[in-house]
């Protein structure tokens, strides 16, 4: 992965007052406002993973933690400095997203020169897919930035070839993995940069020690801890018939871009989204939109045309395109959610392709590369403007966190819908909640789970519902024996009644109601009631 026909001079100077301004800039976009909303959902696994971390019993949380051990332990070691508040879970996530910013630049630098080195500074600092996730709790911004790091320690292993070099970029690669299991779909692309390096030779043998050190490491924590994590049920992806389908693929590029169509768990975020047309015209937000894919070409002709650029094209678009064809592949053997999260894998690629194209531009007339920019910079204002102005929707859990914890006394027994009580789990911790929280089903809790459809609740299933049923009720007496109240929090889903997540609260309430127990609205506003006994028990029925 050689340079791109820029002289020794220019691939030395790197354009700081550009890179130093988009930094400040997209470092304010990251951190400003970061402790407006509450924890979402998955934030707030994220933090009930870190009070877990290490744990190995039946209840935790193993999955999240075996999927991105690196991000867990440096963002353990950060709460132990700076607590565990909303800023705190997010800061490192935006510290990670704005280091991103001089790294990319000084990477675009080394492939393209001074004009790449800029644009890639301006379009990670503006992108709006990345500052989504370096304002989030979650372990994306990190990989990000270990992918770029990963592409220019493979780059510099292919330039000297010498052992350091190799052994540098095995570390890099390992790190990625560290903060992503994911990483492993952008491993075999790494052959590519041997397969066409100018000594194919030495470089293959080089290759082949870096492959073996990283594929080492990989196995093992494979057989340790990854597959015991899904032997205990993590990554039990349970979704509706019939899975993304082929359009995903078309959003799942298009979420990469800075005026892209984003998943619909962003809020708005996306150009499509009601009220565009009071911002842009439609003809103007689909240019925009294209912008980045019609550059795309451009690095490619650029690359194949510069001196030695044949050995520098393919690595990077097998950088940018397998991780992408292996995941979505995956994906539709067992469903995930296909755009624009794990998509980060291939995102640092990509980005540099763009980076490079505009860089091209720029060598032919720099006017071109300067509207180039602004383009770029336009078409991502008003997903910028929709992350700034989002607020957390009304904070219905954080609310109904704060409700529970006024209400409940130590030795009151709440029971929620499994992966509710990851939900309510920070807002409950910091509103000194004094009961304790059973989630049910108790074989759904601590799994990446959905339950959308009946087909998803097997006989064997609808017997693990039954033995959990009959434990809840055997922990409902003892809590009332105790002089203890007992609180049923209502799924905060609201599913419509024909799948399977609104069937198991109903099978339960069953159970329930033949045991002689009631449900008592508390709070509907909240989805609270309160469960009391209506009599001498009913016979259970089988």
């Amino acid at each position: 992965m050689g340079a791109t026909g820029t002289t020794p001079s220019e691939a030395a100077r790197l354009p700081w007052p550009a890179i130093v301004a988009a930094t400040l800039v997209g470092g304010g976009l990251r951190s400003c406002g970061l402790g407006d909303a509450p924890p979402w959902l998955d934030e707030s696994a994220t933090f009930v993973s870190l009070r877990h971390l290490g744990d190995r019993g039946a209840d935790a949380p193993v999955f999240v933690q075996a999927s991105n051990p690196l991000y867990y332990g440096l963002l353990w070691l950060w709460t132990q400095a700076f607590g565990t508040g909303a800023v705190a879970l997010r800061s490192l996530s935006a510290l990670a997203g704005t280091a991103c910013i001089p790294l990319g630049a000084a990477l675009a630098q080394r492939l393209g020169g001074a004009t790449a080195a800029r644009s890639a500074a301006l379009l990670i600092a503006l992108h709006p897919l990345h500052i989504h996730y370096s304002r989030e709790a979650r372990s994306y911004a990190l990989w990000t930035l270990l992918g770029l790091a990963a592409i220019g320690a493979l780059w510099r292993a292919h330039r000297r070839a010498d052992r350091a070099s190799w052994g540098l970029a095995a570390l890099a690669w390992l790190a990625s993995f560290g903060a992503h299991v994911f990483t492993l779909f952008a491993l075999p692309a790494t052959l590519a940069g041997a397969r066409w390096s100018a000594d194919a030779r030495s470089a293959l043998r080089g290759w082949l020690g870096f492959a073996a050190a990283v594929g080492l490491v990989a196995a093992l924590y494979g057989l340790s801890v990854l597959l015991p994590a899904l032997q205990a049920g993590a990554g039990a992806w349970l979704e509706p018939a019939g899975g993304p389908g082929l359009g995903a693929l078309a959003q799942s590029l298009w979420a990469l871009l800075p005026a892209g169509a984003y998943p619909g768990h962003l809020d708005g975020l996306s150009l499509e989204a009601a009220g565009t047309r009071r911002w842009l015209p439609d003809a103007v937000a689909l240019a925009a939109a294209a912008l980045p894919l019609a550059i795309v070409p451009i690095a490619l002709v650029a690359l194949r045309r510069s001196p030695g650029g044949a050995s520098d094209w393919r690595p990077l678009a097998a950088l940018a395109l397998v991780p992408l064809a292996l995941q979505w592949g995956v994906s539709w053997l067992r469903p995930t959610f296909l755009a624009g999260r794990y998509d980060l894998v291939a995102w640092p690629a990509l980005t540099l392709w763009i980076a490079l194209g505009i860089g091209a531009l720029g060598r032919a007339r720099p006017a071109r590369a300067v509207v180039a920019s602004l383009l770029l910079a336009l078409c991502a204002s008003v997903p910028i403007g929709r992350v700034l102005r989002y607020d957390g929707g009304d904070r219905w859990d954080a609310r109904r966190a704060e409700q529970l914890a006024a209400i409940a006394r130590p030795g009151d027994l709440a029971i929620v819908f499994s992966n509710d009580d990851d939900a309510l789990a920070h807002g409950l911790h910091h509103a000194d909640f004094a009961g304790a929280l059973r989630p049910f089903p108790s074989w759904l809790a601590r799994q990446i789970a959905f339950l959308d459809s009946p087909r998803d609740l097997s006989a064997e299933r609808a017997r693990d519902l039954a033995r959990d049923a009959a434990a809840l009720v055997d922990h409902v007496r003892a809590t009332w024996a105790a002089g203890s109240a007992v609180y049923w929090l209502r799924d905060a889903l609201h599913r419509d009644g024909r799948g399977a997540r609104a069937i198991l609260p109903e099978r339960l309430e069953q159970h329930l109601a033949s045991a002689g127990i009631e449900r008592r609205e508390l709070d509907p506003a909240l989805g609270i009631d309160r469960l009391e006994p209506v009599g001498p028990p009913a016979r259970e029925t089988r």
